[in-house]
């Protein structure tokens, strides 16, 4: 825990939930997706509050994928306590816990406050990802889920995979157990996957 005149950070406690829910959701134009994960990333641990006077006025998550790298993922700051370097003492926060490891977020584009302030504080633009979307033509297909690994790794053009905020590496024994938990689902066309390999 760390104090900072009447702003301290520590662990995010369940009895948060709603004060961090009320001030997160018009962080983007179509809502924040916090409430979705707040549950599992209690579970998961090192989801940090800011706070002042006892009441939440940021947040942050922080995933260790090994022993070499980070995730700092959700940082929030209440709107009425932005510009006030409260982002800059979570992200050195989570900083001092991961120690040496390298640490990586993911921002939109579009946020450039974020970016600023992740530059200001040394971060580099490492890649630049694309997300799209499509309605999908109305053909009869199944969906099933991935039995193995020779079934999917055809299809697979990528080296990472999402996971919340987080890109992970993509290899055999991630999609392993990817496949295991049932994560990975195939469109199928009277028994054939539809899915086309990438030339």
């Amino acid at each position: 825990m760390i104090y900072n005149n009447t702003m301290q950070i520590r662990d995010a406690q369940p009895s948060d939930k709603q004060a961090v829910l009320e001030f997160c959701k018009e962080t983007f134009s179509w809502g924040d997706y916090i409430a979705d994960v707040w549950d599992s990333w209690i579970l998961q641990g090192n989801l940090f509050v800011a706070v002042e006077n006892d009441t939440p006025i940021g947040l942050s998550h922080l995933v260790f994928r090994d022993n070499r790298q980070a995730w700092l993922e959700g940082i929030r700051v209440h709107p009425n306590h932005r510009r006030k370097g409260y982002g800059r003492k979570i992200i050195s926060y989570c900083e001092s816990i991961a120690n040496s490891k390298t640490i990586r977020m993911i921002i939109e584009s579009d946020n450039t406050p974020s970016i600023d302030l992740a530059r200001s504080m040394g971060y580099d633009i490492e890649d630049w990802w694309r997300l799209y979307a499509l309605v999908p033509k109305k053909e009869t297909s199944s969906v099933v889920t991935a039995s193995d690994v020779n079934q999917v790794s055809r299809f697979v053009s990528s080296n990472t995979y999402v996971d919340s905020w987080k890109w992970l590496p993509l290899e055999n024994p991630d999609l392993e157990e990817l496949i295991q938990q049932k994560r990975i689902l195939l469109s199928a066309q009277n028994g054939r996957i539809l899915a086309k390999q990438r030339l």
